[in-house]
């Protein structure tokens, strides 16, 4: 490996063990200010970048280690890559025939097929294909997950009700009460007072009043 890309390599490592230290470093600092009655994030946040940068220098960094680390990465990432453009390459050709036997079937009715359209129809479905599975998300390559991701779509679509149900459901009763015996048209009915208490004479005497009137006439 090149010097500068270890160079790069340490000065990374440095830089995660600064912003550690820089965190613990303002923690601590934010309590004893808070329990000295103090706010002052700035004067803290300014000491801590310094005291960390100084302190991140001082520590030991074990290259060798760091070196390792870094390609075992690269390979884990290297493996991840090809498994994942595995499955698309299975998706695509997954894609693709599906077109080339739905434009087969749609293109068979307006006539006999032919080697030139055959041709047109599977470089169409090709492209088509190929651009379809480069937009789809690694996460869902997975025939098991793209099933998942489907059920959970069902899952969320909300749940459409008939008619018939709709109809069951009883409508909310009115407030007002039904008359089974309407009073006759021209006639008056004889409406009595409701009973009186005590305490409703003194807090209302204008309604007494006016019943008294009511049962005088």
């Amino acid at each position: 490996m090149k010097k500068g890309k270890i160079k790069s390599i340490v000065k990374k490592a440095r830089t995660a063990v600064r912003k550690d230290i820089k965190m613990n470093i303002v923690s601590e600092l934010q309590q004893i200010a808070s329990s000295l009655g103090q706010d002052s994030k700035k004067l803290i946040n300014k000491s801590s970048s310094k005291l960390a940068k100084t302190l991140s220098k001082s520590v030991p960094v074990d290259e060798q280690a760091l070196i390792e680390a870094n390609l075992q990465a690269k390979k884990e990432k290297k493996i991840k890559a090809e498994q994942v453009s595995h499955k698309r390459k299975l998706v695509e050709d997954k894609i693709q025939q599906n077109l080339v036997e739905r434009l087969k079937q749609a293109t068979g009715e307006f006539g006999e097929e032919s080697p030139e359209l055959t041709k047109q129809i599977e470089k169409g479905s090709k492209q088509l294909a190929n651009r379809l599975a480069k937009s789809a998300r690694p996460e869902l390559l997975e025939a098991e997950v793209l099933g998942q991701a489907k059920e959970s779509v069902k899952a969320t679509q909300p749940v459409r009700r008939t008619r018939s149900a709709a109809a069951s459901k009883t409508k909310p009763q009115s407030s007002k009460t039904s008359v089974s015996n309407p009073p006759a048209v021209g006639k008056v009915s004889k409406v009595k007072p409701a009973p009186v208490s005590s305490e409703q004479i003194k807090s209302e005497p204008t309604i007494l009043i006016a019943e008294k009137e009511i049962e005088l006439v």
